[in-house]
């Protein structure tokens, strides 16, 4: 039988060749993949404030507390506190005062995204400052500005903007 010198497997040089080259797509990758999440994030405040809305507009159109025409039936309050943005639907009573999350045994709707996601509504009209704006919605599915006018001013040209840092940002119209 005759010895061979020669040993199946890899050398340590073709080791390190694969290594370096594996380092290298891994470090090529890691940016797309970031990219990706923060466009998901976006991507999901988009859905949660368009849900919102719409959960908001079939709420005032049902108008369980029986409220008056032009006040409001129901509202969705956008709402930034801390690494948090709510999004949440709220119920407004008949007797004209402030709308809260669940009035009339309705189980009441909110969600949340990450705050490092911004969000920008744009001629809203409503109560509006840097932590919390509200869009008020009439019993006939309109967003109208809370005043003692009648009738009421509606707010038809509602559009907002999410969007996180550079990466890309999504828009949309509530109505």
């Amino acid at each position: 039988m005759k010895k061979s010198n020669s040993e199946n497997g890899f050398t340590l040089i073709e080791l390190a060749v694969v290594l370096a080259i594996t380092a290298l797509v891994v470090l090529a990758a890691a940016p797309l993949a970031s990219e990706w999440g923060y466009n998901a994030q976006v991507h999901d405040a988009n859905a949660k404030l368009t849900q919102g809305f719409g959960l908001a507009k079939a709420l005032a159109l049902r108008n369980p507390n029986g409220v008056p025409y032009p006040s409001p039936a129901a509202a969705l309050q956008i709402s930034i506190s801390g690494a948090n943005t709510t999004v949440a639907v709220l119920d407004c009573p008949a007797s004209g005062g402030t709308c809260v999350t669940s009035d009339s045994g309705w189980p009441g709707w909110s969600a949340s995204y990450p705050g490092a996601v911004a969000t920008s509504i744009t001629n809203v009209g409503q109560v509006s400052s840097s932590t919390s704006q509200i869009i008020y919605i009439d019993n006939r599915g309109e967003p109208v500005v809370q005043a003692a006018t009648n009738p009421p001013t509606l707010n038809t040209n509602l559009a907002f903007t999410v969007s996180r840092g550079n990466t890309g940002s999504e828009q949309g119209s509530f109505y």
